[in-house]
Parts: C-alpha cells; structure tokens; sequence
C-alpha cells in the first residue's frame, strides 16, 4: 500500500497576506519559518490562555454581581410583601377616646397608629367602617397608588 503521492508544488504558507510556495525557499530558510511558525502557535496559545483567565475573573465578578442583586430582590420582596399585605380586622386595634379615634396596626415589626378623626365625627361609627378607613389611610401612608390596604 504505501503513503499517497504528495504534490510538493501545492505546499504552501501565507506570509503577509501572500500565497507562496514552499519549494520556493532553501533549506534552512524553512527551518526559520518553522521556529517562526512555532513561536507565533504559542504566543498565540498564550494569548488565549490569558483571555480564559480575565474571562474567569470577569465571570467571577459578574457571578458575585449576581449574588448580591438576588440577596437584595429577596430584600425587596419581603418589603413588598410586607407592605402589600392584606391586613383582617383582627390585626388592627380601634382606640376610642372622649376627643379622637385612632387605629393601630403592626406592620414591618412596628407598631403605627392611624389617626381616623375627632370622636365628634367618627365616634358613633361602626367597626366596620373604621377598619375600611384605617385600611385606606394605611394604604396612603405606604403608596399613593396601591388600593390593597382597602375594603375587602
């Protein structure tokens, strides 16, 4: 069987941006190019070895990125949570005194006390009643927008 037939006038290199032909150069000119050929593989090798790396301290970074902004979206949910809750009427005290009424309610680990009004006004009203406006008042204190905190 043998090695296949090699066409010695089809090797070739590209030396700047130029096609030549390898029979063209003598003997130890090619042993130059080799060498030259070898260096330019492992610079380029090295290149791409220190490439990796930034790219690993890029991911490491980015990585740890990632870890901080998922701790504060937990932060941020529980807040959400916390003030988009749906409080029932027996989470929130009704005060009444011979001048005011006032409600309180705990929310985020305090206590916060809501002001409905004057006795005068508010103090014949109905539970009921109350809680839909310390409900409303409490939803105005944590968002203008929001409407969870009223009537349900």
């Amino acid at each position: 069987m043998g090695r296949h037939k090699i066409d010695w006038d089809s090797l070739y290199i590209i030396e700047k941006g130029k096609k030549r032909k390898l029979s063209e150069y003598p003997f130890n000119q090619l042993s130059g190019i080799e060498s030259r050929l070898q260096r330019d593989i492992k610079k380029k090798k090295e290149k791409i070895q220190k490439l990796k790396e930034s790219i690993k301290k890029e991911i490491v970074s980015i990585n740890i990125d990632i870890m901080l902004t998922k701790g504060d979206l937990t932060n941020v949910r529980y807040m959400i949570k916390e003030k988009s809750k749906e409080f029932s009427n027996e989470g929130i005290t009704i005060l009444r005194d011979k001048k005011w009424v006032r409600g309180k309610v705990r929310i985020m680990g305090k206590v916060r006390w809501v002001h409905i009004g004057s006795a005068d006004k508010w103090g014949k009203e109905s539970d009921e009643v109350l809680y839909g406006k310390i409900k409303e008042k409490i939803g105005k204190h944590f968002s203008k927008d929001r409407t969870t905190f009223k009537n349900r």
